[in-house]
């Protein structure tokens, strides 16, 4: 394997991944083919039914401005995503380049490239200094931020209108109290929509736990037994017990859930940017407001600062990803080292 070759076209498609990231993006170990061209393998999760075309895109246009590197594309589910990279990892066929979630297990094992050995000075500046805080270890960026995504409160305004609700809560009391006002109009409605089944629990815990003081810890410990996150664990106790959500929260899906929230049958969710089109597809009518998600007393929520990262990055090397929460996610692209040549089947 010619390590400096591959180096060069992963830095390459390293900048035709960030091109799509740019426009609101919504197999084994790669090597060096019998011609000498390059082949990278790369994975990526699949974030709707368009994921696979708009890649295949990229990588058509890359590949034509790159005709000796070819690059094998496979997308995996969210639900497959981190059992899929670990049994490629322990099986030695990590690949090339990885969109995915945690990644710092895999930098401490030397799995990854740092940033900077893929990437030019110029194209590492352009990102924020914030998201790029996110995908460091012990000071080294190990990932390029590939998607970043504000949450913010939805709000039905008919529906607390209706509910004797004056103004949208800013705080952990009026959020309970408005929710559970909304919940008591009956008619299958709920007050506020909690999310916290298997697709993305720890984005709806984040808003509680950091919300009210808490943390999931940082790169180096996972810190959820902490006592400062009791008071968001607490909170959503008790709006659980009070009728202030859904019926079994536990169980619920964020995506099946906000659908629910377009067809105007729950008070407030937390939702994304994309949401805001969603409403506008499905049900333009909903007379609906954004505000800042509430936290125990007010004050702006830490998370704002700190989401942009736990989510999606993406890392360019087949070396591997950093769990990081916040209300602002971001997904990151990493790149992997060590992966075994195998000739291009074109």
């Amino acid at each position: 394997m010619k390590t400096r070759t591959r180096a060069a076209a992963i830095v390459a498609m390293g900048a035709a991944s960030l091109t799509l990231a740019s426009c609101g993006f919504g197999g084994g170990g790669g090597g060096d083919d019998a011609s000498g061209g390059t082949t990278l393998d790369m994975l990526v999760p699949s974030y709707s039914d368009q994921t696979q075309g708009l890649w295949e895109d990229v990588i058509a246009g890359f590949e034509d401005a790159n005709p000796d590197v070819h690059v094998e594309l496979e997308v995996q589910s969210w639900d497959n995503l981190e059992s899929v990279i670990s049994t490629k990892v322990q099986g030695g066929e990590a690949p090339d380049i990885y969109n995915g979630g945690p990644f710092a297990g895999f930098a401490s094992d030397g799995l990854l490239y740092a940033a900077e050995d893929v990437t030019s000075p110029e194209t590492l500046a352009d990102f924020q200094e914030s998201f790029l805080a996110n995908e460091q270890l012990d000071g080294t960026t190990y990932a390029l931020p590939f998607i970043a995504s504000a949450r913010a409160l939805f709000v039905n305004n008919a529906l607390l209108e209706q509910a004797g609700v004056a103004s949208p809560p800013t705080d952990w009391d009026e959020l309970l109290d408005a929710a559970t006002k909304v919940s008591a109009l009956g008619g299958g409605i709920a007050g506020y929509g909690m999310p916290l089944g298997s697709e993305e629990a720890q984005a709806e815990a984040a808003v509680w736990l950091w919300g009210g003081g808490g943390t999931f810890g940082d790169e180096s410990a996972i810190t959820i037994d902490d006592p400062a996150n009791l008071p968001g664990a607490e909170q959503i106790k008790k709006m659980i017990d009070a009728g202030a959500t859904q019926a079994d929260p536990g169980s619920t899906d964020r995506s099946p859930l906000m659908d629910i929230f377009v067809q105007g049958k729950i008070g407030m969710q937390v939702g994304l940017p994309p949401t805001v089109g969603q409403i506008a597809d499905n049900n333009p009518e909903l007379d609906y407001s954004i505000v800042p998600i509430p936290t125990k007393d007010g004050s702006p929520s830490p998370s704002a600062s700190r989401t942009s990262s736990w989510r999606s990055r993406t890392t360019a090397t087949s070396r591997m990803p950093s769990a990081r929460s916040s209300t602002t996610s971001t997904r990151p692209m990493c790149t992997c080292r060590g992966s075994r040549p195998r000739a291009s089947s074109r």
